[in-house]
């Protein structure tokens, strides 16, 4: 079973992304926040949980998931915006983790995920055939990258 948690954001490609999953036979719900160092554990262990957060919001994402949050097992970072405060914490990070942008390598938003991507043991990072500010015209895309990931 997958359950994906969507931390909500200023855009739509929140609304995007879990009504893309829910098409597809996916349990997911909308969360307004993840509270890093907090062991908020709502979860069982039969199944993967995932976060998917976008843009700012991947940055309380990354910070739970440096604490050892016990809320999700794998986290899932789209167009993340770098936070250098974050740097000496992504070492810590004991969840798989996913960074998605488009393959323009000059955008901010690229440029964030291979940041964080280079920062974290073990990460991914998965580029979309598009600029990354059209990658919520790329759901089927992006889901492929994500269920990829999920099966490594």
């Amino acid at each position: 079973m997958i359950m994906v948690m969507i931390s909500q954001d200023e855009d739509s490609l929140a609304g995007l992304l879990a009504d893309f999953f829910r098409s597809k036979g996916i349990l997911s719900m909308k969360v307004d926040s993840i509270i890093p160092g907090a062991d908020n554990t709502m979860l069982d262990s039969t199944g993967k949980y995932v976060i998917i957060s976008t843009g700012i919001h991947c940055n309380g994402v990354l910070e739970a998931a440096s604490y050892g949050s016990k809320s999700f097992t794998a986290a899932v970072c789209i167009n993340p915006v770098f936070d250098s405060g974050l740097k000496k914490k992504m070492s810590g990070i004991s969840v798989p983790v996913l960074f998605i942008s488009g393959n323009d390598d000059a955008s901010p938003e690229c440029i964030s995920a291979t940041n964080y991507h280079d920062l974290t043991s073990g990460s991914k990072h998965a580029r979309i055939k598009c600029r990354s500010s059209e990658i919520s015209g790329r759901m089927e895309q992006v889901f492929d990258a994500i269920l990829k990931f999920l099966g490594d």
